[in-house]
């Protein structure tokens, strides 16, 4: 009687102010969840665009495929809108998703610098251009005018002219992708049109 006591204890949940306190989930069990997540491809920065470098210019980071991960994106924002009907279509081009790209560099600690690029959509309503709703498409460490960068940009030039001549069937709907608008620092600005900075 006195071992049941113990036991049911033990498995009852801790309460704060009437409210119950959800469960701890064991490690290997959320790692086994996290796993089964499908992100899509993710690509290899050091092994895609740092292959013939010296060791210490060489990137480390990640990056996404657009062409897998923009009609990913657009069905989230579908499926949302059907409940909250905050899609906005410009110029009367409904299912014309307007994408926005942006990449930044900056000192970050131990690793020297840090680059990202960031993607999102115009379409999204109140919430145009804002933090939470911009999605890291790279993250690396690396200078934001490094040859591993103009590598990426090149690479992603060849995905949005690829991307924007294609038509996505999401959901049973076509949609179209179309590259509106490149907010990035005059840095940035200059390594895409080919020109030196102002700091160089």
């Amino acid at each position: 009687m006195q071992k049941s006591k113990q036991k049911s204890k033990r498995l009852e949940r801790i309460k704060i102010m009437n409210f119950k306190v959800a469960r701890l989930l064991p490690y290997n069990k959320m790692m086994d969840q996290v796993k089964s997540i499908d992100i899509a491809k993710i690509g290899n920065v050091r092994e895609d665009f740092s292959y013939d470098m010296d060791e210490w210019e060489k990137g480390e980071g990640c990056y996404r495929h657009l062409i897998e991960f923009l009609p990913r994106l657009a069905s989230f924002y579908s499926n949302l809108a059907k409940e909250t009907q905050n899609l906005l279509w410009f110029n009367d081009a409904a299912n014309t998703f307007e994408v926005v790209l942006g990449g930044d560099g900056a000192p970050f600690g131990k690793q020297d610098t840090a680059c990202s690029w960031l993607c999102s959509f115009l379409n999204r309503g109140k919430h145009i251009l804002s933090s939470n709703e911009s999605f890291l498409i790279l993250g690396a460490n690396c200078h934001e005018d490094s040859l591993v960068v103009q590598r990426y940009v090149k690479f992603l030039l060849n995905e949005i002219s690829h991307i924007e001549k294609q038509t996505f069937n999401v959901d049973g709907v076509d949609i179209k992708f179309r590259f509106s608008e490149f907010p990035n620092d005059l840095k940035m600005l200059a390594l895409l049109a080919g020109e030196l900075p102002v700091s160089a």
